[in-house]
């Protein structure tokens, strides 16, 4: 992020291209205006609406030398023509951020720059805003203010102008909606200020016109909440005050459906190219404009549900369980990826879609083994995979004191396993492997199969042919220890034990068993 000086500030003032930020103002009497309309001689809020139009996340930083919206208010002080000024009293402004994550704020007393700062790093989706209102005493002079708007965002400095127009304290109404924009079934405010008059008088409605009594102190301000019909893309609603002697003043406003859209869709991690571990879990964050529902679709055509239409909190999930649990077939069959599926409904019949990916890597096995060794004569074939893997693993016993494991892979490849003496594949076997004992001496003990050489780690123990098949070694404990067996059998292929884990590190003794 490029920061800056005031001086290099007050330089590149003069110099500034476009904003990233698309800058409206209220009460303007228009959809997405520049110019608001202020009676004179009253106090007013006007409300400054910043805009990420740009397609894309940008990114405002915190900090001594973060981000910032910088407008000037005109005033005589500063040079301007009561005209051409918006206050006498700048001091009087009464400024605050409705945008959580905004301050804003006057510079100093007497300056007329007031700054808008994020109070941590903020990133605008495509869409999104920032509001700040300005409560401010307008002169009494008709005319027009041009209120200067600097905006230095990274290394992006842009110049914009809003307008206030002062009109006179005569009969009229200035309305205006917040939203301007809305979807299917969502609501917005049809606000509206008035002079001179003593009720206004709303059309557009879906029916009779009604009727709003005027009351308060000038401005005279009120409004109504308004939900637009579904064959309303577009409604402008038309106000009129009437004073007492039966003379009229015309305002209006113009309130627009529109459709609804998928602002991002991502993942947290971002979705690696590499295989993703089936026992990690990621998290999805998302976020819409105009949806009047959002769902989101597991994988495998797993559970559509309801979600919120922006993911505040991100939403944790786990692609390999969500895949294998809704993955056709006993044993079942797996997809190589994980898809989640983000769904927004609204005004538009077509509901767009986006979707995130994640690459499946293999479903690792902790240890397939008998669990019981008495004198030598093994019982309990069991086994342990990394993670929860429903229907994804199959124990057989294909023959005589002969177990297989099957266990489904992603991308429909399978990893098979063998335990036993029955077992016609000649593969290495450790069959059994454990400790026994209690502090300060453990004894590790195994029973292995087909086996031609094997090493006992950490230490790089080389076991001796006479205690492959079935031996033992004692350790002597000092601190916690993890051992493993690596075994190597007559056709090169490799296995290694689950590890066992004792509170030892010196290795004392060995023995036949």
């Amino acid at each position: 992020m490029i920061t800056h000086t005031g001086r290099e500030r007050r330089f590149e003032a003069l110099v500034s291209g476009s904003p990233l930020l698309s800058y409206t103002i209220d009460p303007s009497g228009g959809a997405g205006q520049t110019t608001a309309q202020a009676f004179v001689g009253l106090k007013t809020t006007l409300t400054l609406t910043a805009t990420n139009n740009t397609g894309n996340p940008v990114t405002l930083q915190s900090g001594r030398q973060g981000d910032q919206i910088l407008i000037t208010i005109p005033t005589p002080s500063g040079g301007f023509s009561e005209a051409n000024s918006l206050t006498d009293d700048v001091n009087a402004v009464a400024c605050q951020s409705l945008t959580a994550g905004f301050t804003a704020g006057q510079q100093s007393t007497g300056s007329p720059v007031f700054q808008v700062s994020p109070t941590s790093d903020q990133t605008l989706a495509p869409g999104s805003t920032i509001q700040v209102t300005f409560t401010v005493t307008v002169n009494n002079t008709l005319g027009s203010a041009t209120l200067a708007i600097t905006e230095y965002i990274g290394a992006n400095t842009g110049a914009a102008s809003i307008y206030v127009n002062k009109i006179p304290q005569a009969l009229a109404v200035i309305a205006w909606f917040v939203p301007w924009n809305v979807g299917l079934n969502q609501p917005a405010t049809l606000y509206w200020q008035s002079f001179g008059g003593t009720k206004v008088t709303v059309n557009g409605f879906n029916g009779p016109p009604q009727d709003f009594p005027v009351s308060g102190s000038p401005p005279y301000q009120d409004c109504v909440s308004v939900v637009m019909l579904r064959s309303w893309p577009q409604r402008t609603f038309q106000l009129t005050v009437s004073s007492n002697d039966g003379t009229q003043a015309n305002g209006s406003a113009t309130l627009t459906q529109q459709p609804q859209l998928i602002t991002s869709f991502a993942t947290i991690p971002a979705s690696p190219s590499s295989p993703f571990s089936p026992t990690s879990s990621a998290q999805l964050t998302w976020s819409t404009l105009y949806a009047a529902a959002v769902y989101l679709t597991y994988p495998q055509g797993g559970t559509t549900s309801p979600v919120p239409a922006n993911s505040f909190t991100p939403l944790t999930i786990y692609p390999g369980l969500d895949t294998v649990k809704n993955s056709p077939g006993i044993p079942p069959q797996i997809p190589p990826t994980a898809i989640y599926q983000l769904q927004a409904q609204g005004y538009s019949a077509t509901a767009p879609t986006q979707s995130v990916s994640f690459q499946l890597g293999p479903m690792p096995v902790l240890w397939f083994k008998f669990l019981t060794n008495q004198s030598g004569s093994l019982s309990d074939v069991s086994f342990q995979l990394a993670g929860s893997w429903p229907n994804g693993a199959q124990l057989t016993q294909p023959g005589a004191n002969w177990w297989q494991l099957v266990v489904s892979q992603p991308g429909g490849t399978m990893t098979t396993m063998n335990l036993g003496s029955g077992d016609p594949s000649n593969s290495p076997q450790i069959q059994y492997f454990n400790a026994a004992g209690a502090s300060p001496g453990f004894t590790l003990s195994w029973v292995t199969a087909n086996v031609t050489s094997m090493v006992l780690n950490p230490g790089g123990y080389q076991v001796p042919a006479a205690d492959i098949a079935n031996g033992s070694y004692a350790v002597n404990p000092s601190v916690t220890t993890t051992y493993v067996l690596t075994a190597t059998g007559p056709n090169g292929t490799v296995n290694s034990s689950l590890p066992v884990t004792v509170s030892a590190a010196v290795l004392r003794r060995r023995g036949r068993r």
